[in-house]
């Protein structure tokens, strides 16, 4: 089964400039992070708490422990059982998320969030 979500627009030309107002969210969200064999298993649990808005394009990452956000210092590869969705007010949903212990550098892997109007920040 899938779960597709799309943002449409009904002018012609297409017109997106609503996202540009959606309020900026702060999401609930939890981790669980369970080490298997040689890997990591991280339960993600993410709610959008706004009951009059979407949380749009969020993004899950895991980074390496106790360095700061950038690229250079994300997990990879890392797997996720979904990634880049969006959440109707007051929805909620759970990923799976794996990587190699190894490739976090053997430390467990910190979980951040971020998306279009969500406020970026570390999952405790």
């Amino acid at each position: 089964m899938s779960k597709n979500f799309a943002w449409q627009s009904s002018a012609t030309p297409p017109d997106f400039r609503a996202l540009q107002a959606l309020p900026q969210i702060d999401l609930v969200a939890t981790v669980r992070t369970v080490p298997e064999r040689s890997e990591y298993a991280l339960s993600a649990s993410v709610r959008n708490p706004r009951p009059d808005a979407v949380a749009f394009f969020i993004r899950l990452k895991l980074l390496k422990p106790g360095v700061a956000a950038t690229v250079d210092n994300r997990v990879l590869p890392t797997f996720y059982e979904d990634n880049y969705f969006s959440l109707l007010p007051g929805e909620e949903k759970t990923v799976t998320i794996r990587c190699a212990q190894e490739d976090a550098g053997g430390a467990e892997p910190e979980l951040w969030v971020e998306g279009w109007n969500i406020r970026p920040k570390r999952v405790p």
